[in-house]
Order: C-alpha cells, then structure tokens, then sequence
C-alpha cells in the first residue's frame, strides 16, 4: 500500500492476519510468553496495524481518513501501547508519500498525506501520554518529528510557489511549480 499497489497490499494484510491467528492457535499455552518479556507477538500486532491503517488511508480516496479504531486492527488483540506505535509509525511512512507527492508536484497528493499526519499526530497528542514509558514517548516523539517534516515542506512548497509567481516573463524556478497551477488543480 505504501508505493500505491492496494491489490497486493489487501492480499498481504489478509496473509499477516491469517499468520498471527495461526501462532495464537498452535502457541495458545505460550501466548502470554509471546506477549510479554519478548514481545515478538506484539511486535507483528503493531506492525500489522501500521499496514491496515495504510492499507485503509491509501484506499480512501479523496475523502477523509478516519483513525481506525483499535479493536478493529490486529484481529482484535492489538494493545494501547502497540496502537501508538503503530499510529506513530503510520504518520511516518505517510511523510515519506508526502515527500513522494511532493517531489513529482502532486499538489492533492501531498495535502491529503499531510492531513493524515495531522490527524494522526492529533489523536496520539490527545492521549494521556506524558510521563509514561519511555517506548511510549518516543513514539510520540517520532510522531510530532514527522509532523514537523511535513509542516516544513509544505512551507517550502509555498516559498517556491510565491518565487514563482514573482519571476517575469512567465518563467518558473522549478518547472512549473506555482500557485496559479494548483488553483487549477483545485478546481
């Protein structure tokens, strides 16, 4: 889902979520070895949502995306913690197809990425999180750091736009880059 090929992507979650329902069922006596010091089980889990919240983003459309709930993501046992993580993780690989959208001048592209960072970097703000463990921070961290990148960009978009705008003779800067194009864009 993440370079666009959603037919692939809905096969691959469907397999990762068929696995993890067969390691419950052969490990059902180890489970809570899975889930606890190791972690390899809640490992997958966030990795697992971190793919079905882009998986659903990429399958929007142009609509608004809306967070999934947690219970509707890693067959149902994915916990806050993982959540966050994987709703940290998901703002950062949406910044890097806003970066992509960005760099072949896709000006809708980039704003629908950027919307989702937004949104997921407000829900993981609202959450009672400060203070709390350190793996928990840091996801809240990398989540607002992506934020940030994304922010910057759209700030150089609009700084190249205006250059362009200003240079005379209809010339542009960076091959056509300029707000007159994105308001036709928009229409």
């Amino acid at each position: 889902a993440q370079r666009g090929k959603l037919s692939g992507s809905s096969c691959l979650v469907a397999y990762a979520q068929e696995a993890v329902r067969t390691v419950l069922h052969v490990g059902e006596g180890v489970l809570p070895a899975l889930r606890g010091s190791t972690g390899a089980l809640d490992g997958a889990l966030e990795e697992l949502a971190e793919a079905e919240m882009l998986r659903a983003w990429r399958g929007g459309g142009a609509g608004g995306f809306l967070i999934p709930r947690r219970a509707d993501m890693g067959i149902g046992l994915l916990t806050a913690t993982d959540y966050v993580g994987a709703l940290s993780d998901f703002t950062g690989e949406v910044g890097r197809i806003a970066v992509e959208a960005a760099t072949q001048r896709d000006i809708a592209g980039f704003r629908r990425a950027m919307k989702a960072v937004f949104a997921a970097q407000a829900a993981l703000s609202s959450l009672p999180l400060h203070g709390l463990r350190s793996k928990l921070a840091d996801k809240l961290q990398a989540a607002e750091r992506n934020l940030q990148k994304v922010e910057a960009l759209e700030c150089d978009i609009a700084c190249r736009r205006a250059a362009n705008d200003r240079l005379p003779g209809g010339r542009y800067l960076d091959g056509g880059f300029s707000s007159k194009a994105l308001v036709q864009e928009e229409d």
